[in-house]
Protein backbone atom coordinates (compact mmCIF):
# COMPACT_ATOMS: atom_id res chain seq x y z
CA UNK A 1 0.00 0.00 0.00
CA UNK A 2 2.95 2.36 0.57
CA UNK A 3 3.66 2.13 -3.16
CA UNK A 4 0.61 4.31 -3.90
CA UNK A 5 1.52 7.07 -1.42
CA UNK A 6 2.72 9.90 -3.69
CA UNK A 7 4.69 11.51 -0.84
CA UNK A 8 7.09 8.58 -0.45
CA UNK A 9 10.16 8.51 -2.66
CA UNK A 10 9.62 4.88 -3.75
CA UNK A 11 6.21 5.66 -5.27
CA UNK A 12 5.90 5.98 -9.05
CA UNK A 13 3.65 9.01 -8.41
CA UNK A 14 6.32 10.87 -6.41
CA UNK A 15 7.07 13.33 -9.23
CA UNK A 16 3.36 14.22 -9.48
CA UNK A 17 2.81 14.81 -5.76
CA UNK A 18 2.25 18.57 -5.96
CA UNK A 19 0.00 18.30 -9.00
CA UNK A 20 -2.13 15.69 -7.20
CA UNK A 21 -2.34 17.88 -4.10
CA UNK A 22 -3.22 21.03 -6.07
CA UNK A 23 -5.81 19.22 -8.25
CA UNK A 24 -7.40 17.71 -5.13
CA UNK A 25 -7.68 21.12 -3.47
CA UNK A 26 -9.24 22.69 -6.57
CA UNK A 27 -11.68 19.78 -6.97
CA UNK A 28 -12.65 20.06 -3.31
CA UNK A 29 -13.20 23.80 -3.61
CA UNK A 30 -15.38 23.39 -6.69
CA UNK A 31 -17.36 20.57 -5.08
CA UNK A 32 -17.95 22.61 -1.92
CA UNK A 33 -19.02 25.68 -3.85
CA UNK A 34 -21.41 23.55 -5.90
CA UNK A 35 -23.04 21.92 -2.88
CA UNK A 36 -23.35 25.09 -0.78
CA UNK A 37 -24.56 27.37 -3.59
CA UNK A 38 -21.57 29.69 -3.24
CA UNK A 39 -20.90 31.17 -6.68
CA UNK A 40 -17.26 31.27 -7.69
CA UNK A 41 -17.72 32.62 -11.19
CA UNK A 42 -20.56 35.09 -10.94
CA UNK A 43 -21.20 37.48 -13.80
CA UNK A 44 -23.64 39.72 -11.94
CA UNK A 45 -21.21 42.65 -11.82
CA UNK A 46 -20.64 42.65 -15.57
CA UNK A 47 -22.74 44.04 -18.38
CA UNK A 48 -24.50 41.46 -20.49
CA UNK A 49 -23.62 41.36 -24.16
CA UNK A 50 -26.43 42.11 -26.58
CA UNK A 51 -26.51 41.36 -30.29
CA UNK A 52 -28.56 44.50 -30.99
CA UNK A 53 -25.85 46.79 -29.68
CA UNK A 54 -25.96 49.31 -26.85
CA UNK A 55 -29.35 49.80 -25.24
CA UNK A 56 -30.90 53.23 -25.19
CA UNK A 57 -29.20 54.43 -28.39
CA UNK A 58 -31.24 54.97 -31.53
CA UNK A 59 -30.51 57.01 -34.70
Amino acid sequence: MNKFNPFQRESPLFSFRWFILFASLIAGLLFRSDTTGWRLFSGSGQQQWSASGAHGYHK
